[in-house]
């Protein structure tokens, strides 16, 4: 059996100090229904399964970069995982993982319900163990992992994920943990050690996760389909595990949501220039509140968004190579 990486890496990651959604950009579709990390790129992959193609899309910006069209499938596609140029999914409901490059050549279609699974709902590359795939079985409540380049000969039960009711995606495990989204309003995105030991991605109102990939470090993607949008969640501000008072900048809203007025609380570690601006979900720019050399410690300035239409908007702050973000809430 192939073991999760030990619990000791808890003390490496560690329970967020600062959890927040750095970012959000609109689904490409609303019918998601698994994300990947496109190689050693940063761009990511996100699977639609109405329309049968693989969205690449830049892991920043949210920007569309090409369409991989899906072959013909008895079955939708769902949950999505990249090694190089091959692409991984499962049909749904099914036991069947499927494999293609990322130019649509044909690799491979394996029927593991002989093995184990029964109903795949999710896949993620295992980057402790070469040629290894993590499938997440919903009809079980299991998580797999197999060696692809042995034709998924042998099957291995690498996590009972407790507390999950409902399982619909799972993402590559890195040194933080297994990321899986859950059917559960309550914590739809989790980070698990082990069965029993696990995180809540807890920052943002959201209600459910259909998609839930690990980018680098402590960052996660996962789709949120109730507000139609792509987050990217940090656990910390800067590397795993340090408080923010090690990893640089402190942004706050309030309050939040907010009609028409918000109060934006910063603090800066050290005296230097400092840039305050606010977004909207395509990237535009909307307002810069703060461009100028300010001294550490806390401050505070008011954005006020009366002439704005309601939604969801970005706050960033960056000081020199430090970054915060923060999602803002305008409602009528």
């Amino acid at each position: 059996m192939k073991w999760l990486v030990p619990l000791l890496v808890t003390f490496a990651c560690g329970v967020s100090h600062s959890q927040f959604i750095e970012w959000s950009f609109p689904a490409p579709s609303d019918h998601i229904s698994g994300l990947a990390m496109a190689g050693s790129t940063e761009d990511i992959l996100v699977v639609d399964s109405v329309l049968y193609v693989v969205y690449r899309m830049d892991g920043w910006s949210g920007e569309i970069q090409d369409t991989i069209p899906l072959p013909y499938l008895p079955e939708p596609p769902v949950g999505l995982a990249c090694t190089g140029d091959s692409l991984w999914f499962a049909l749904a409901g099914t036991a069947t993982v499927y494999a293609m490059t990322t130019s649509g050549a044909f690799l491979g279609m394996w029927d593991l319900s002989d093995s184990g699974p029964q109903s795949i709902c999710g896949l993620g590359y295992h980057d402790y163990y070469d040629n290894d795939l993590l499938l997440a079985d919903a009809g079980q409540g299991v998580i797999y992992c197999a060696s692809y380049d042995e034709g998924f000969a042998d099957l291995d039960t690498l996590l009972v994920p407790q507390d999950c009711p409902t399982i619909h995606d799972v993402g590559g495990q890195g040194v933080c943990g297994i990321p899986v989204a859950c059917e559960d309003p309550a914590s739809p995105v989790r980070i698990y050690w082990d069965d029993h030991n696990w995180e809540v991605l807890g920052f943002g109102d959201y209600e459910s996760a259909v998609g839930v990939e690990r980018f680098c470090g402590d960052r996660f993607y996962f789709s949120d389909p109730d507000m139609g949008l792509i987050h990217r969640y940090c656990e910390s501000m800067g590397g795993a595990g340090e408080p923010p008072a090690e990893t640089g900048l402190s942004l706050g809203a309030f309050p939040n949501p907010f009609a028409d007025e918000v109060l934006l609380e910063i603090e800066l570690p050290a005296p230097g220039r400092a840039a305050l601006r606010i977004f909207d979900l395509t990237g535009r720019l909307v307002s810069t509140l703060l461009d100028t050399t300010m001294p550490a410690g806390p401050a505070s300035c008011s954005f006020d968004a009366g002439w704005l239409p309601a939604g969801v908007y970005i706050a960033r702050l960056r000081a020199g190579d430090a970054c915060s973000s923060l999602r803002l809430i305008l409602v009528e």
